[in-house]
């Protein structure tokens, strides 16, 4: 079974393109210490405010270049200590829907992965993972098994594209590449879902 570092590996190899300056993508600016804003962009799905808090520095000391500079496994390190440890991620039971959960969080931010989640498993929404969320999920994983549990994160994740295009207009451009992506990581898919395979 693929690992959640490996995982994120893959999945920000395959989904996430190298450095992009779009100035119509917020999360690419910076605001200096004299309050004006630059665009320093976004590498393999890094944002600056990502980079800066895995980094311990200001994200207004990052330049086009730090961003440009980002690896593959600096990129993954970073998913794994913020967008799995850190939101407690780590507390779900290992496998395609964890994974999909996941790979949701590292898109959209990891509390609205969790309060997706918690209305998903029927539990109070806080946007945030602890022992009642993760209990949650693990039986209602238990209860559905991992194909039924996988498509209904799947069709959760469309829903939430769907809404967000429809009212915020600039991001309708990006919503095939999220529904193509949310396809790729559902039960539907076997090349995702044999990455979990237990290898004898």
């Amino acid at each position: 079974m693929i690992a959640p570092l490996d995982f994120l590996k893959l999945v920000i190899g395959k989904w996430e393109g190298g450095y992009q300056a779009y100035t119509d993508d917020a999360g690419n600016w910076v605001t200096l210490p004299d309050g004006t804003r630059r665009d320093v962009g976004t590498m393999r799905g890094v944002t600056p405010a990502a980079l800066a808090a895995y980094r311990g520095v200001a994200p207004s000391s990052l330049t086009a270049d730090a961003m440009k500079a980002v690896t593959l496994d600096e990129a993954a390190a970073i998913g794994f200590a913020n967008y799995y440890k850190a939101p407690r991620f780590d507390l779900l039971a290992w496998g395609p829907a964890a994974a999909a959960l996941l790979d949701f969080g590292w898109g959209a931010g990891p509390a609205q992965a969790a309060l997706s989640l918690q209305r998903l498993v029927a539990v109070r929404p806080d946007g945030v993972i602890g022992e009642v969320t993760a209990r949650a999920f693990n039986d209602w994983l238990v209860k559905l098994g991992s194909e039924a549990a996988t498509a209904a994160i799947h069709d959760m994740r469309a829903r939430f594209y769907r809404h967000l295009a429809d009212i915020v207009p600039g991001d309708r451009q990006f919503l095939q590449g999220w529904l193509n992506r949310d396809d790729w990581a559902s039960a539907a898919n076997p090349d995702f879902f044999e990455q979990f395979e237990t290898a004898a």
